[in-house]
């Protein structure tokens, strides 16, 4: 039988050492009321990493998981994930949110914004991007270089 999102995403954060507490996942209420807002629904592998592990402090180490309350589109692209320099953003397209693990696209954040595929699915990228926040911050052992 194949692991749900959401435990797919717990499995990684102990992985790391990580223990996950309720508090650390966003309420359905809040994303209920984030894709009535919308309008839509946000694709299960996206919902799910929200809903297990959305307001963990690591989504904010490095590069920024937006917050519910925040997600919008930007054309026909939903951004959830903004770059630590706000250079670059990553989301998937508004037909891509009928999919249950869309494929991400990444954003130059200029006028317009310029999008190309990453060519990854939405819960292999979060996974992804776990590693990268965890190297970049988010674990206590992290590897950053200040002196060669």
């Amino acid at each position: 039988m194949k692991m749900s999102y959401e435990a797919r995403y717990e499995k990684l954060f102990r992985e790391m050492g990580i223990e996950l507490s309720v508090e650390d996942g966003c309420s359905a209420e809040t994303i209920v009321d984030c894709e009535e807002r919308l309008g839509r629904r946000l694709p299960e592998a996206l919902r799910d990493y929200y809903a297990k592990v959305g307001k963990h402090p690591i989504n904010r180490a490095h590069n920024r998981l937006v917050d519910l309350s925040e997600l919008n589109f930007l054309g026909d692209y939903l951004a959830f994930l903004e770059e630590n320099q706000n250079i670059a953003l990553w989301g998937v397209t508004r037909t891509g949110l009928d999919e249950v693990d869309p494929i991400v696209w990444q954003g130059e954040n200029s006028t317009p914004v310029v999008w190309q595929s990453e060519g990854l699915p939405l819960s292999a990228f979060m996974e992804i991007s776990l590693y990268w926040q965890a190297a970049c911050g988010g674990l206590e052992f992290a590897g950053t270089a200040t002196e060669l």
